[in-house]
């Protein structure tokens, strides 16, 4: 949403420098120090947002461009970014004339979202999901060790995963533990009070994953 936003943001800014370039261009010797002034406050913003570069004009204009010298506004002429869509997850890549230059927006408040939604985040659901797997795969570990209210062993706890990616949502209990509480292997002997595998079970939280 903050990308798709910015670059809503940044295409009206784009026709709104076109237009006070025209505006400048057409005064024909007329005072233009508020045009030029508009236009500084449209340049600032413009440079915030993705960190355009700026060639002024002979007649006080200035034009525009992003990245590796994509233009956005030219004399009078706007040239808008698009989000397009990109499977599978739908992010939005920023294209301008068709041509993908995503990658070649470094700079300005358009660059951070970017960096925020494609490096920032997959990492942390990264790290996110080996501390799931990790955590179901020690928790199983002990349970299985473990004896139920039955008199039952070798029974895991969460249901298990093949492998690390996703695992933050694939997490589900065991069905079996899941429909009859009695199969959780809170004991280590099978002994009447015995508490001591749901109190290991329990320390899993203190231990480094």
């Amino acid at each position: 949403a903050q990308v798709r936003g910015g670059l809503d943001r940044i295409n009206a800014l784009g026709s709104q420098a076109a237009g006070l370039n025209a505006a400048i261009a057409g005064a024909n010797g007329a005072d233009t120090e508020g045009l030029r002034d508009q236009l500084g406050l449209v340049l600032k913003e413009l440079s915030e947002l993705a960190g355009v570069s700026v060639v002024p004009r002979a007649d006080g204009g200035a034009d525009i461009s992003v990245g590796n010298g994509r233009a956005i506004a030219i004399g009078a002429n706007a040239y808008a970014l698009s989000a397009t869509s990109v499977a599978p997850a739908g992010l939005a890549a920023v294209t301008l004339g068709g041509v993908d230059i995503t990658a070649d927006l470094t700079k300005g408040r358009l660059s951070g979202w970017l960096d925020v939604r494609d490096t920032n985040i997959p990492a942390y659901r990264d790290r996110l999901d080996t501390l799931a797997f990790a955590l179901t795969q020690q928790v199983n570990t002990l349970h299985r060790g473990g004896t139920d209210l039955l008199g039952g062993t070798n029974r895991n706890f969460f249901a298990p995963l093949a492998v690390a990616a996703g695992a933050a949502a694939a997490v589900t209990m065991d069905p079996g533990v899941a429909a009859d509480s009695r199969l959780v292997a809170a004991s280590q002997s099978g002994a009447a009070g015995d508490n001591q595998m749901a109190k290991a079970i329990a320390g899993v939280r203190e231990a480094r994953i």
